[in-house]
């Protein structure tokens, strides 16, 4: 999701961190956000962060891995 939100993904390393949350950490296959111990995978992110419902967060991950994003 780099792409979409440009001004809040940051890369360091091999991990993504959201510079709005600086708790918040995105692994390859999870995310972790150490100031409240939440976890999850990218749809629970979808779900929580961004205010998608599961069918919407499915459908926003087929189009962003079937784009061009690099």
């Amino acid at each position: 999701m780099e792409s979409e939100y440009p001004d809040r993904i940051t890369r360091l390393n091999s991990e993504y961190r959201d510079t709005e949350h600086n708790s918040l950490i995105f692994y390859n296959d999870h995310y972790h956000r150490f100031s409240n111990g939440d976890h999850g995978n990218i749809i629970n992110y979808l779900q929580k962060y961004i205010g998608l419902t599961f069918i919407e967060s499915v459908d926003k991950l087929l189009k962003f891995a079937s784009s061009d994003h690099e």
